[in-house]
């Protein structure tokens, strides 16, 4: 049994306890993907593309996957001739794959496979979709992937990555809090993957940071937040601009890389 496969098990077991906080965090989904897809949606007009997101994690949740989620969000922006998912564990591939058939999603291509060394030909996918993967690699094991990600993508293809964001003033805390040491946790800081992109022949197109709470009262701001966006609009623009987009105040930042 792999590790990833022992940390879905545990959460499995938890659901109850973190019932709440992953519904909240599913309406977040929203806030974090749409804009970002949006982004690539009308900067670059695909028919049909073909699109890859690695890992399984939001399919299997027993939590995420009623609610809202990245698979959905991915149908919904791009419109997509074929939909591929890559997950090293064949547990929750399998897993994965009831899922999605039951929720009507049965032309999804389900692939048990290394992200390290992409199980596909040069220039074959559109858009690549990266949600807090690669931050659970080394250093080694990160430039591998993104050099696999550079290869399968066509000329002109886009790599969306969001990645764990070392510069968070409570990292330590979120790694200890929801990692519990099941899963090995690499975050990095924003210009570290930008420099390694571009080293690599990426086009950086957009950058920022995101997602701006930990597990405590500034989640349930956040989701007022997004819910009631008039509320958004009347803060300050040096709270919108500087605080939530401070690389202090973010879990998350995201890029969307363009291979040329």
């Amino acid at each position: 049994m792999g590790i990833y496969t022992k940390y879905y098990l545990k959460r499995k077991k938890s659901r109850r306890d973190y019932e709440i906080i992953y519904r909240v965090i599913s309406c977040l989904y929203y806030y974090i993907f749409g804009h970002t897809f949006g982004i690539v949606r009308s900067l670059y007009q695909m028919k049909r593309p073909v699109v890859m997101k690695f890992d399984v994690w939001e399919e299997v949740n027993p939590i995420m996957y009623e609610t809202r989620h990245v698979t959905e969000m991915i149908r919904e922006n791009f419109r997509p001739s074929k939909v591929l998912y890559i997950d090293i564990e064949k547990k929750l591939v399998r897993y994965a794959k009831e899922v999605l058939i039951t929720e009507k999603i049965d032309d999804a291509i389900l692939l048990n496979g290394d992200i390290r060394t992409l199980p596909l030909k040069n220039n074959s996918l559109d858009i690549i979709v990266d949600f807090s993967t690669t931050d659970h690699l080394n250093d080694r094991d990160f430039l591998k992937t993104i050099s696999e990600v550079y290869r399968v993508l066509k000329n002109g293809g886009v790599y969306i990555i969001y990645h764990l964001n070392k510069d968070y003033i409570l990292i330590d805390e979120w790694n200890e809090a929801v990692m519990e040491g099941l899963i090995p946790s690499f975050p990095r800081k924003i210009d570290f993957v930008i420099n390694l992109l571009k080293d690599i022949g990426f086009e950086i197109i957009y950058s920022r940071y995101l997602w701006s709470f930990m597990f405590d009262s500034n989640l349930v701001w956040m989701y007022v937040l997004s819910i009631h966006r008039h509320l958004f609009r009347i803060l300050p623009k040096i709270i919108k601009f500087r605080f939530f987009n401070s690389k202090r105040m973010n879990l998350f930042f995201v890029i969307i890389a363009k291979k040329c």
